[in-house]
């Protein structure tokens, strides 16, 4: 069985029937999952919900594959650049069609290009790095978002670590000055008042204080509010 596609669309054909044939587990393509790939949005339930899953994910895994396998995980940028483009091409189409005119060729391209090639370019080049189309895409997709989410979320745990080992620091720096303090005082070196003698520990308590409310529960607070 063949089917009516161009240029880019053949592109994504022959790279889905090299992921299949290649994978861990070959799985050579049919007329059954060419026939699959032509269909429109409206025919997915002319199969069983579980059924079109597993080959849905069948057919992702192979676009993954391919894409690994072809751009040698990213380094070859004469491919690297070809996915883009022909990727891009075949989405930008399939949006202006609309989910209800797409092909499954079509969607299995968007799905790639959403949830796979886009994550895989702006964690390489960032979002800036990105062309004018991908960045509209990303948009559309809201993965500039969710990318400056997990930018957030790891500068807040970095903040909450270095200010735990600061946290450490201060309490042995504490404890150490409080030992040394009381020594003096009891041998009749210093006459402090036991207020400034044990000064190092409520400092440390104060400083404790503002770590917790200043940086750790905003983090906590912020990262709650991510994960609802």
């Amino acid at each position: 069985m063949t089917l009516n596609l161009d240029d880019n669309q053949q592109f994504i054909l022959d790279q889905m029937k090299f992921g299949l044939a290649n994978k861990p587990t070959p799985e050579p393509i049919t007329d059954i999952d060419l026939e699959r790939l032509g269909w429109s949005a409206e025919s997915y339930n002319q199969i069983p919900e579980n059924e079109w899953n597993d080959w849905s994910r069948k057919t992702h895994w192979a676009l993954q594959y391919a894409f690994s396998h072809d751009t040698s995980r990213l380094q070859d940028k004469e491919k690297l650049a070809e996915w883009r483009k022909r990727c891009i091409a075949v989405v930008n189409a399939a949006l202006k069609k609309g989910n209800t005119f797409q092909t499954v060729l079509e969607s299995a391209t968007l799905h790639f290009v959403q949830h796979d090639l886009l994550h895989s370019l702006i964690d390489v080049y960032g979002f800036n790095g990105l062309t004018d189309d991908e960045q509209n895409m990303a948009q559309v997709f809201s993965i500039s978002s969710q990318q400056n989410t997990r930018e957030a979320a790891s500068m807040s745990n970095t903040l909450v670590n270095i200010s735990g080992m600061i946290d450490r620091l201060l309490f042995s720096l504490g404890i150490f000055l409080t030992i040394i303090f009381t020594v003096l005082r009891l041998f009749g070196k210093i006459d402090w008042e036991w207020k400034w003698i044990l000064s190092p520990l409520w400092i440390y308590l104060i400083l404790t204080f503002l770590r917790v409310n200043l940086i750790v529960k905003p983090s906590l607070k912020n990262r709650g509010g991510r994960d609802k």
